[in-house]
């Protein structure tokens, strides 16, 4: 019984991991070799709305859980949202405003608080990228080729 009782929690594993990549992120930007394709996040929103309906409008894009939040309402960077061309200016200003509180951090001697705002700004670059596959997908989607024929007689 005790061992039922003591062992972690789907929260916990989560907070533990969570932390553990925060860490990580700011020495290396491991979301850079994680870059969701427009076919994968397509299908992760296809898949929300199919199963929940209802569309959770968070900044940049639609969260996708239906269920407790893992990351604590950290939208940006989450996994689970699906960032949204049509809200770039919010993840844009997210980042502006993460790299103004990253030099003030740094100019008062907050070196942890800088660092949270250096990961803040690598998450939000990341869904930008995000976003920039998105577009150019949906240009390459209605894209029409022109076909000339000419005679040369």
């Amino acid at each position: 019984m005790t061992s039922y009782y003591s062992a972690p929690t789907t929260q916990q594993v989560s907070a533990s991991i969570n932390s553990l990549h925060e860490n990580w992120i700011s020495y290396v930007d491991i979301q850079k070799g994680i870059i969701r394709g427009p076919e994968e996040l397509k299908e992760i929103y296809d898949d929300y709305r199919e199963k929940v309906g209802t569309m959770s409008k968070v900044v940049g894009g639609i969260c996708t859980i239906d269920s407790v939040c893992p990351t604590k309402m950290a939208c940006v960077g989450c996994g689970a949202k699906v960032p949204r061309p049509e809200f770039r200016e919010e993840i844009t200003a997210f980042y502006n405003w993460a790299d103004e509180s990253e030099k003030r951090f740094e100019q008062l001697g907050l070196p942890l608080e800088a660092k949270k705002m250096k990961i803040a700004k690598n998450r939000a670059k990341h869904e930008l990228r995000e976003i920039q596959l998105i577009e150019k997908s949906q240009k390459d989607e209605t894209y029409a080729p022109e076909i000339r024929i000419s005679s040369n007689k």
